[in-house]
């Protein structure tokens, strides 16, 4: 997908109107805003490069939007918000109060599992399952208790328990789903009768768990992403190794 070091920018617009009496009016226009990735993929096999040359063939260029996955973002919507309806939950999950997070300033929910059987809080993406992915949370417990997080994807299921401590403790789960489902599901169940208090939950694109980035509306999956080259540019730099740079754009919002 990306290979570090890896450039992203942000483009910010502003309409600019001068009257004929010299006045000037400035307005920020948003709906112009936009991600720009600078890609440089090096050591790629002749698969690597075929497959790219494929996606670039099959969206002719700048004609046609393709979903990207920004490898600086977490994946999930309302990573600190799982009451919000980006989110699945359980129908016997409640979220009594707010605790103290793991971070500086950080606020993080308690949430009960009044059942007496697992019960889960999930997000599905509109993702590829042919990827690599982290999921991660930090979770800890007075009382004790166990979580488990888990991936589902067109019919493959995969889950690692974890003992929540008294402790804030960030549990990993690295996944790699494979198969042609264009939607993966991530979450987390509780064990029956506990409470667990949770904070952060994200999901990368790679083999582990990057430092958590705090998502709201707008997550890392950008549906609607263009390259902004119309031609593919690919240097041979040995048998069975070559490289080549690509553009990649994407709306704000």
């Amino acid at each position: 997908m990306a290979q570090f070091p890896l450039t992203r920018r942000t483009i910010q617009r502003t309409i600019w109107n001068e009257s004929t009496d010299g006045r000037v009016i400035k307005l920020a226009d948003p709906a112009a805003s936009a991600l720009v990735w600078d890609v440089a993929l090096t050591g790629l096999s002749d698969g690597e490069i075929a497959a790219i040359q494929n996606l670039f063939d099959q969206v002719a260029g700048q004609l046609t939007p393709f979903t990207f996955l920004d490898p600086f973002d977490n994946l999930v919507q309302w990573s600190e918000d799982l009451s919000a309806a980006a989110w699945t939950r359980g129908p016997y999950l409640s979220f009594p109060a707010t605790v103290s997070g793991p971070l500086n300033g950080s606020t993080a929910q308690a949430v009960c599992n009044g059942s007496q059987a697992i019960q889960s809080i999930s997000q599905a993406l509109a993702v590829p399952a042919s990827l690599q992915y982290a999921a991660s949370v930090y979770a800890r417990s007075d009382a004790g208790g166990q979580i488990t997080l888990f991936a589902n994807a067109g019919g493959q299921s995969f889950s690692e328990s974890f003992p929540a401590g008294a402790a804030w403790q960030r549990f990993t789960f690295p996944v790699a789903p494979v198969g042609s489902a264009t939607q993966v599901t991530f979450g987390v169940t509780l064990s029956a009768g506990s409470t667990i208090d949770l904070f952060g939950f994200q999901v990368d694109a790679q083999a582990g768990a990057s430092k958590y980035k705090p998502t709201a509306a707008q997550n890392g999956v950008y549906a609607n992403a263009y390259f902004l080259n119309d031609s593919l540019v690919v240097t041979a730099d040995g048998v069975n190794q070559s490289s080549c740079k690509l553009q990649i754009r994407a709306a704000l919002g």
